[in-house]
């Protein structure tokens, strides 16, 4: 069985703008929440280097 196939279930807290941000990303592209978190897991992924530039900025606009 591939790697893709294998779902585990896990439980975490993100906040309330986050989660509308992902319901609203998964209504205009007619995915499930899950599937959103899951399609910005693999595009970071596959792109480390994006991964660094939004910690950098998030570390920047948190001060």
């Amino acid at each position: 069985m591939s790697d893709y196939k294998l779902k585990i279930h896990t439980g975490f807290r993100i906040s309330k703008p986050n989660l509308d941000f992902i319901e609203n990303t998964g209504k205009n592209l007619g995915l499930t929440k899950t599937g959103v978190v899951d399609m910005f897991i693999t595009i970071l992924r596959n792109n480390p280097n994006e991964l660094g530039q939004l910690l950098q900025k998030a570390v920047k606009e948190s001060k």
